[in-house]
């Protein structure tokens, strides 16, 4: 193992000390050239194979309770989709309009059509969000995302009920 003043003298790309890493991150390779290993490094966010493998967002942890938590997501998600378009074609049937102008289109040329393109839709988001499950960012995307799909449905439902 070299020492401090043999590191900061170094100049060569064997990758063996960390200053070889920096040094070569700052001065010769752009940011976007940086291997994961490097980009792991410098960002501190992403935690190393030992990490995941000894914390909780092991692999066996992730793909067993994130992939049940995501599930039942995508099913409620799915299930407040085909409330809300059976709600929405009943609201239609009885002369009110539809709130959003992109299904509204839809709904103006066939009830049908706006419906398959609303389950298309959400179908196709919650797919994404499956594919990227291990992401933080996907697991509260999809709770935020049935969260506000089941306060449209108890809209329609609070709506409908008072008709």
């Amino acid at each position: 193992m070299a020492d401090i003043n043999w590191r900061s003298s170094c100049d060569s790309d064997c990758g063996d000390c960390r200053f070889l890493i920096t040094n070569r991150r700052r001065d010769k390779t752009p940011w976007w050239h940086w291997s994961f290993n490097e980009r792991r490094i410098a960002s501190n966010w992403i935690p190393t194979e030992l990490q995941l493998e000894e914390g909780l967002l092991s692999e066996r942890f992730s793909r067993g309770n994130a992939g049940t938590f995501i599930w039942a997501m995508i099913i409620l998600l799915l299930t407040f989709n085909a409330l809300d378009a059976v709600l929405t074609a009943r609201a239609l049937s009885l002369g009110f309009t539809e709130a959003n102008p992109a299904m509204a289109g839809l709904f103006a040329i066939s009830v049908p059509l706006g419906m398959a393109c609303k389950f298309a839709v959400v179908a196709g988001g919650a797919y994404i969000l499956w594919r990227f499950r291990q992401a933080v960012l996907a697991t509260r995307g999809m709770a935020v995302l049935t969260g506000c799909y089941g306060a449209v449905v108890i809209y329609h439902l609070v709506f409908q009920l008072s008709l």
